[in-house]
């Protein structure tokens, strides 16, 4: 079991090895354009060749832009999420960054191997995702942009302006602390410990 989060601002990428190589979020478009992203995997000793799956928090661009150079692997994406970013993205994006890989869609919490769980935590999209790991250290919870920081998760509050709804955000912030996860990287700032 290996988890490596690969700090590639402006949002947070983390591979995950559990006998398949998982990459969560590879990043905006630029990580990719500018083999940024192809220069951090190599080296770990890897190409994009070497992930087996790519699992999308939500499609926005900051967290999607760079799924183009996984071509042809297998995407894990919220089918929800999916139908609301053919209404707001590019055409453009959704050939390049979702089309061009073998989208998966799914519509609840999915178990990706013996470790690792894609969990539903809608909120700031409509097809919102966490990845869960379990760990020997404790269960780790990569949340995309359920939440941004360490108060927002223990205070149960959202205060980020990207929210398409509150409520439902603090829904998923509760499911997730059921979890009692041990460590949780967040979308955007540094992963932090409970």
């Amino acid at each position: 079991m290996g988890l490596l989060g690969l700090s590639l601002a402006p949002a947070n990428t983390v591979l995950i090895e559990d006998g398949k190589k998982i990459l969560v979020d590879p990043g905006a478009r630029e990580l990719g354009s500018w083999g940024v992203l192809e220069s951090r995997l190599k080296e770990l000793g890897l190409t994009p060749n070497d992930i087996d799956i790519v699992v999308n928090t939500h499609l926005h661009s900051d967290h999607a832009g760079s799924n183009f150079i996984f071509r042809g692997k297998k995407l894990i994406v919220h089918e929800k999420e999916l139908l609301s970013s053919s209404k707001h993205s590019w055409p453009e994006f959704r050939e390049a960054c979702v089309k061009a890989l073998r989208t998966e869609k799914i519509s609840g919490d999915t178990k990706l191997t013996e470790d690792v769980k894609v969990l539903t935590t809608p909120g700031h999209t409509i097809g919102s995702l966490s990845v869960t790991v379990d760990t020997p250290n404790g269960l780790v919870a990569i949340v995309g942009d359920a939440f941004s920081s360490k108060e927002e998760y223990l205070n149960r509050k959202i205060s980020g302006a990207w929210v398409e709804d509150k409520e439902t955000s603090l829904k998923s912030i509760d499911k997730l602390r059921k979890l009692s996860p041990k460590t949780i990287i967040p979308g955007h700032s540094s992963p932090f410990s409970i």
